[in-house]
């Protein structure tokens, strides 16, 4: 399964043979795709009804058979099912058909501006409270002492978090920061 992240294009393909092996030039490709989340289906501009949108050719002559069409993904994580026939004669490879997952983890950073954390992170914190915790942990201010350490928010004072640390001649041991 192919991934592309919310609002980014992704060029759908497929390759019409016939049964030679040979690419078929002006072929009729229709092409259906599909939301799993909503169900709905494109229709060349919009996310409605079961409408069929039509595949380009590239290029006769370098790419005979070759067809694409570009969707923009939404701007939701989903999984798009896609589904393309050929009732073109001498099309022998059709129907076509794949999924195409949109969205996922790397959607969580794309944002521009981070605040800080106001406290640290629970126990299941976000991705991006995770980054936004290494982040800070080796940018902001900290003080070790020899039985704590403690991480200070961006103005120096106040307090993110503390850890105990304890130590032996062979062994340090820093406790979870609370």
């Amino acid at each position: 399964m192919n991934r592309v992240q919310q609002g980014e294009s992704a060029i759908l393909e497929v390759w019409a043979i016939d049964n030679a092996g040979a690419g078929v030039t002006s072929a009729s490709i229709n092409l259906k795709i599909r939301r799993s989340d909503s169900g709905n289906y494109w229709t060349g501009s919009t996310w409605g009804g079961a409408t069929n949108v039509q595949m380009s050719e590239t290029s006769s002559t370098n790419f005979p058979g070759h067809y694409t069409y570009t969707v923009t993904a939404p701007s939701a994580d989903c999984d798009l099912q896609w589904f393309a026939t050929s009732a073109t004669s001498g099309v022998d490879n059709s129907p076509w058909g794949e999924s195409l997952k949109v969205g996922g983890w790397a959607d969580e950073f794309t944002v521009d501006a981070v605040s800080e954390l106001s406290a640290l992170p629970g126990s299941t914190p976000t991705r991006a409270d995770m980054l936004q915790f290494i982040y800070e942990y080796f940018k902001h201010k900290k003080i070790s002492t020899e039985t704590s350490e403690v991480l200070y928010k961006d103005d120096g004072s106040t307090v993110l978090g503390t850890s105990t640390l304890a130590a032996t001649a062979s062994t340090f041991t820093r406790g979870e920061m609370s």
